[in-house]
């Protein structure tokens, strides 16, 4: 590893934390991976994890994790979310949206045939997701197999809509706004709303407004996104040349607004939160057994998984922000580990991330024929 340099590392975690949530508005046009190249070039590190990909086409809300809250990726990527989405009916691509090739026409449906279809897509469904997906089918994505010549079967899928509501309609566009379960593809949906009535249809924008208890309008980067309505659906559909052109948020925009995972955003996000008495900081710190007296408060009847924080050490000298300290199941009355966080400052490197050069220029979809 590379020396540190301890006064730069001063100034970082002055800065932002060393171990943050980053809300981050990803703009259409460039994949979930590569917008996360301005946040790992505001924080100066390569350890970042986004908690569910949008497709390229997307945009909307990414909730961010750096460094050692990489661990929670997993948990809060189970979140339900919600989603603004515009359908066009009468055709169907490929992939389903507005990248793919048109595959199907279909005449298209009356405004109340559309809504008396959408009506029927609420509550627990199967789903079958799209052939061009992250779905992994023997190790590998559908996505790239479907690519590669070969025929792919998906499995259907349990999932939840827990509100399907036409926001407007301006036929043959539709603006929904969905709130679902986990796994639940937006695509799918616009194409099974679709056969309902008789039509096909496929999406040509999607937003994701909130993951959770976090929120799109809370995001880093939210200001740049363009109104979602059907008035505004030739800017929607813009397309970028480059992903180098899209414009991002300030280093120091980003860097204000990583937050720390506190008490108050684990309950947020429906975690038990256990207080570790100062007593045994050290000891759960080092990995040592401890049992629940070792915590407060305490309820036996939490049987997920629980998170620790500390607000003070074993020398009783209380902490500016709730320490974070790890992840605990119970079994029994003992302290089960996830993870412990031992150091209070990881190191922090410099991270030279160059951003991919292009000179193309920006070019728009045109859409005139079409609206």
């Amino acid at each position: 590893m590379l020396k540190q340099n301890n006064e730069y590392q001063s100034i970082l975690n002055d800065k932002f934390p060393a171990d943050g949530i980053v809300l981050y508005a990803k703009q259409s046009g460039i994949t979930s991976f590569t917008s996360l190249w301005a946040i790992k070039h505001a924080l100066n590190t390569s350890k970042v994890g986004h908690t569910g990909t949008l497709d390229n086409f997307a945009d909307g809300l990414l909730v961010v994790l750096s460094n050692r809250m990489t661990k929670f990726v997993s948990h809060i990527t189970d979140f339900d979310k919600t989603y603004e989405a515009i359908v066009k009916l009468g055709e169907e691509t490929d992939t389903l949206d507005r990248d793919g090739n048109i595959i199907k026409t279909a005449a298209i449906p009356s405004e109340k045939e559309f809504m008396e279809a959408a009506k029927s897509f609420v509550g627990e469904i199967d789903q079958f997701p799209p052939v061009y997906s992250a779905i992994q089918i023997k190790g590998q994505r559908a996505s790239d197999l479907i690519r590669q010549g070969k025929t792919v079967e998906v499995k259907s899928r349990r999932v939840e809509i827990y509100e399907n509501i036409v926001v407007e309609l301006k036929m043959p566009y539709v603006h929904l706004r969905i709130k679902c379960s986990k796994g639940t593809y937006i695509r799918s949906l616009a194409r099974d709303i679709a056969y309902k009535c008789n039509s096909v249809a496929h999406l040509v924008s999607l937003r994701r407004t909130s993951v959770g208890p976090f929120l799109l309008k809370d995001a880093v980067g939210y200001n740049k996104l363009p109104q979602f309505c059907l008035s505004n659906i030739e800017k929607l559909m813009e397309k970028i040349a480059s992903p180098s052109l899209i414009e991002e948020p300030e280093k120091e925009e980003i860097q204000n607004a990583t937050k720390h995972f506190t008490p108050e955003i684990a309950k947020q996000c429906g975690f038990n939160v256990l207080i570790l008495k100062h007593e045994f900081y050290e000891d759960f710190l080092s990995g040592r057994p401890v049992n629940i007296n070792a915590f407060e408060p305490f309820n036996l009847e939490w049987k997920k998984e629980l998170i620790v924080f500390a607000y003070e050490n074993s020398a009783r000298k209380k902490f500016d922000i709730p320490r974070l300290c790890g992840m605990i199941n119970i079994n029994g009355k003992r302290a089960k580990y996830i993870f412990v966080i031992q150091d209070d400052k990881p190191l922090i490197k410099r991270v030279n991330h160059k951003k991919p050069k292009n000179k193309a220029a920006k070019i728009k979809k045109n859409v005139s024929e079409c609206l």
